[in-house]
């Protein structure tokens, strides 16, 4: 995994999946063949973990790191 910090101050992780990769099913997205391709492929071989829950939705990586920067900004009264 990787990060690029961007002028703007967003982060950007890599994880060596394409967007025809991203739009799979949870189902297929889930299988051997997605998760031995990816950079978290250590991650989601983690026992109750699933390379879906890691990309998408409020729990993934990108999904808490989001949640977190809302509380830091609104801790400090700053605005998107």
């Amino acid at each position: 995994m990787h990060t690029n910090a961007h002028a703007d101050q967003l982060v950007e992780f890599g994880h060596l999946l394409s967007s025809s990769d991203l739009a799979q099913s949870d189902a297929v997205f889930d299988g051997t063949s997605y998760v031995n391709s990816s950079s978290l492929r250590h991650l989601a071989s983690k026992p109750g973990m699933t390379l879906s829950t890691l990309v998408r939705g409020s729990m993934s990586l990108g999904g808490m790191m989001m949640a977190r920067e809302s509380r830091r900004r609104s801790e400090e009264g700053a605005c998107w």
